[in-house]
């Protein structure tokens, strides 16, 4: 067990609940990149080439693989449901992230470095749980530790499982700017343990947690609707 393994438990019941949510397919999501990125800028998803229609995780793992990070990047926002507005500010402060971007498609430096990287110049509309996206796909299949999306979903997860605040998050349950890589580090850790509690990959633990919303959400997400409350705030069994 390292340092930081040692920081959280999970929480046996949690977990237990965790493994009798059926397993749901996330499938595609999100927005169709081409035309929300013509939305960023009229035209630009055309230039790039970008899908037409929505995409999955699969798809996003393959486009990190080809070598155009502006294409990987503006399809991984739509993906995510980033708001156009902020996909405009992010698109405009380009020059923030994309050093960060290249090293994580490089595949060469730790998740906590590639976190480190994209937190050091802040971008307006692209907090953590957008650039942690593009650290999860920037991974690929690649062997070693993986970066995982640290999001509102994955967080609350997180938490809720290991009954403690893990990842500070605000009233609404949105992650907030304070959590640094050593927190990436201990979230993407936790990641890895349920993953083993499972006996399934990390990669597969974080699809389970981040799970599905929408009109008609899965298992573990209205488990985590019902039951996250915010540091301090009881839930209905007082837990």
């Amino acid at each position: 067990m390292t340092a930081a393994e040692s920081s959280f438990t999970l929480c046996p019941t949690q977990v237990a609940v965790l493994a009798a949510c059926p397993i749901e397919p996330q499938g595609v999501i999100g927005r169709a990149p081409r035309a929300w990125a013509n939305h960023v800028e009229a035209g630009l998803g055309d230039r790039l080439g970008l899908d037409e229609s929505r995409i999955d995780r699969a798809r996003l793992i393959d486009l990190a693989g080809e070598g155009q990070p502006e294409k990987f990047f503006l399809s991984v926002m739509a993906w995510g449901g980033m708001k156009v507005g902020h996909g405009i500010s992010a698109w405009a402060e380009r020059a923030n992230w994309t050093g960060a971007l290249e090293a994580a498609l490089a595949r060469g430096s730790s998740r906590a470095e590639l976190y480190r990287g994209f937190a050091a110049v802040p971008t307006t509309g692209m907090r953590a749980a957008y650039f942690t996206k593009l650290i999860h796909f920037a991974s690929g299949t690649t062997e070693g530790p993986i970066g995982y999306i640290m999001d509102q979903w994955t967080a609350k997860s997180v938490n809720l499982i290991c009954r403690r605040q893990v990842v500070t998050l605000d009233a609404a349950g949105y992650v907030l700017p304070v959590n640094d890589h050593d927190v990436y580090e201990v979230f993407c850790q936790a990641i890895d343990a349920i993953g083993r509690a499972l006996q399934i990959t990390g990669s597969q633990a974080e699809e389970r947690v981040y799970s599905r919303g929408g009109r008609r959400p899965a298992a573990w997400r209205r488990h985590v609707k019902t039951h996250w409350r915010p540091a301090g705030r009881p839930n209905r069994e007082g837990n």
